[in-house]
């Protein structure tokens, strides 16, 4: 079973680089933080190179697959507090495996 999150995305951090020049890399090396239920943590954002701060993010095992709308964003997060599970439980999918 594959779990993906809404996540908000907080940071993001640049990737350019001295030594190369190369765009295409830079896209596939593109990070971010994102925070969920008081958690941090740095995710890849190369599926999604559009994303801006403050937007919600579907995250599936440290990797952005989607942007998400802020209010589906909401629901499913209201929904997930509703089951009451631990924290750790949901940092599963914002970590790589």
């Amino acid at each position: 079973m594959c779990l993906a999150i809404p996540a908000k995305l907080v940071r993001i951090h640049s990737s350019s680089s001295a030594c190369h020049d190369d765009h295409a890399l830079d896209e596939l090396n593109l990070t971010g933080v994102v925070e969920m239920g008081g958690l941090e943590q740095t995710v890849n954002l190369s599926l999604t190179p559009s994303a801006q701060v403050g937007q919600f993010l579907l995250i599936h095992v440290g990797f952005a697959i989607a942007i998400m709308d802020s209010a589906a964003a909401e629901r499913t997060l209201t929904e997930l507090a509703a089951l009451e599970l631990p924290p750790a439980a949901l940092s599963v999918a914002l970590k790589e495996p």
